[in-house]
């Protein structure tokens, strides 16, 4: 393996730093995450065990292909015909101290 070139350490330097400011608690604070869930993932421990899937009530409900549904997906269609989405493959960002689904979202996207 060939030795870093002073540019490409200087280039590495300046991303962990990046990482660190960008990280909550740090890079100090990501590793000690990553090694809490890698040791737990090995234990093949669940760390959502706690957690209880409910349905949720509140959400429109829409009987699909009636007149009510046309009409909320012209309105859906007209609300996002210049927008893109994104949705990020990999976990759940829990070393980074997010626990949500990454979502991309840019509204008047030009393609």
């Amino acid at each position: 393996m060939k030795e870093a070139s002073k540019d490409e350490q200087i280039d590495f330097v300046n991303q962990v730093k990046e990482l660190d400011k960008a990280c909550r608690g740090g890079v100090k604070d990501y590793i000690k995450r990553a090694k809490v869930l890698l040791s737990n993932s090995a234990k093949k421990m669940n760390s959502f065990h706690d957690y209880k899937i409910e349905v949720p009530f509140d959400i429109l409900q829409v009987k699909v292909w009636d007149d009510e549904f046309y009409e909320l997906e012209k309105l859906g269609f007209n609300g996002v015909k210049n927008s893109i989405f994104r949705l990020m493959a990999g976990g759940l960002s829990e070393r980074l101290g997010f626990n949500g689904i990454k979502i991309v979202y840019k509204q008047n996207y030009w393609l």
